[in-house]
C-alpha cells in the first residue's frame, strides 16, 4: 500500500536490482507501476500497459496476507504474470522466492556445529504467516531429536515488545538467538548481553546494512532475476492468464559466519546433523 516500499525495504531492493539487472541483460526494459496509483483504475491500467506493448508483469511486496485485489483480474488475465517474494494464494500465479525452510534449516545445522545447545527463534507472526510458517518449519527440522527435547518456544516479535523479550530471555535462557530484526542487539544491550561473548545473534535475510552479523544471505537478487526468467519464459512461450499449474522457483541462501557468533571449534564435524536409526529398520 505504500508507494515507496521497493526502495525503503532492503529486501525488495534485492529483488526488483536482480530483476532490472537481469531484463537488461537478456534485451528486454522494465518500467515501474505501483497498484494504488490514485485515479488509476484496474482497466486504466490494463490499456496503459497494453498500449506501451507490456506483455509481462512482475508483481512484488505482495505482503495483504497474498491475496492481490480482485479487481485487479482483469489485467492479470492479459498478461504473463508472476509473483516475487511469497506464494499468493490469490489469484494463483507462477512466483519466486527465496526457499526460507532450507534457509532455516541451515542456520539450525550451523549453530549445531558451532556447539550452540538452547538456540531460540524471535520472529514477527504476520512474517511467518506470509511464508507459511516456514522459518519456523526449517529451524526445528535442522534440530537433532535430542536438542528438540528441550526446544524453546518461538517469541513473537513485535516492535514493543522490549519488555516481552527480556521474560522470555529470562525464562529460556537461549545460548544465541536466531531473527529477522536488527532490534535485538539492542534489546540484548539493554539487558547487559554482549555478543559474541554472552550470546550469538543470526539473521535470517542479510542485506548491505547488517554488515558484521552472522547469518544467511537470501540471494534477494537472484530471486528477482529468477521472477524475470519465469516471465520472459512465458512470453517466448504465448502464456498469458493465471495458470492452470503454478510453478514455484525456490532460491537458497548462503551462510555467513561474521563477528556475532563464537569461532568455529577447531575439530570438524559434520555440518549436517548425523542421523542413526535402529537396526533391521526398512529403509
Amino acid at each position: 500500500p505504500f508507494r515507496d516500499s521497493l526502495q525503503k525495504n532492503n529486501t525488495f531492493r534485492g529483488w526488483t536490482s536482480g530483476l532490472r539487472d537481469h531484463c537488461t541483460e537478456l534485451g528486454y526494459g522494465t518500467d515501474e507501476f505501483w497498484l494504488y496509483e490514485p485515479g488509476v483504475s484496474p482497466e486504466r491500467l490494463r490499456q496503459i500497459l497494453l498500449a506501451r506493448n507490456i506483455r509481462g508483469v512482475v508483481i512484488a511486496a505482495v505482503m495483504d496476507q497474498r491475496q492481490l485485489p480482485p479487481e485487479f483480474d482483469i489485467v492479470w488475465q492479459d498478461l504473463a504474470c508472476v509473483v516475487v517474494g511469497v506464494r499468493p494464494e490469490r489469484p494463483a500465479l507462477h512466483f519466486a522466492c527465496n526457499d526460507q525452510f532450507s534457509t532455516a534449516m541451515h542456520t539450525a545445522w550451523e549453530l549445531e556445529h558451532l556447539d550452540y545447545r538452547r538456540p531460540g527463534l524471535v520472529i514477527d507472526p504476520g512474517i511467518e504467516a506470509n511464508i507459511d510458517h516456514r522459518f519456523t518449519a526449517g529451524f526445528y527440522a535442522g534440530r537433532t531429536l535430542e536438542d528438540l527435547k528441550t526446544r524453546i518456544p518461538v517469541l513473537d516479535f513485535r516492535p514493543d515488545g522490549q519488555s516481552a523479550f527480556a521474560h522470555w530471555m529470562q525464562k529460556y535462557e537461549p545460548d544465541v538467538i536466531v531473527c529477522t530484526h536488527p532490534e535485538i542487539p539492542e534489546w540484548l544491550a539493554g539487558l547487559g548481553l554482549k555478543c559474541p561473548q554472552d550470546i550469538g545473534l543470526v539473521h535470517l535475510d542479510l542485506t548491505p546494512e547488517l554488515e558484521g552479523w552472522s547469518g544467511m544471505h537470501q540471494n534477494n537478487e537472484v530471486v528477482g532475476a529468477f521472477a524475470a526468467d519465469l516471465v520472459i519464459g512465458q512470453l517466448h512461450r504465448n502464456e498469458v492468464g493465471i495458470p492452470e499449474r503454478p510453478k514455484c522457483m525456490m532460491i537458497e541462501s548462503q551462510w555467513v559466519h561474521g563477528s556475532t557468533l563464537r569461532a568455529a571449534p577447531g575439530a570438524k564435524k559434520p555440518l549436517r546433523p548425523t542421523r542413526t536409526r535402529r537396526k533391521g529398520a526398512g529403509g
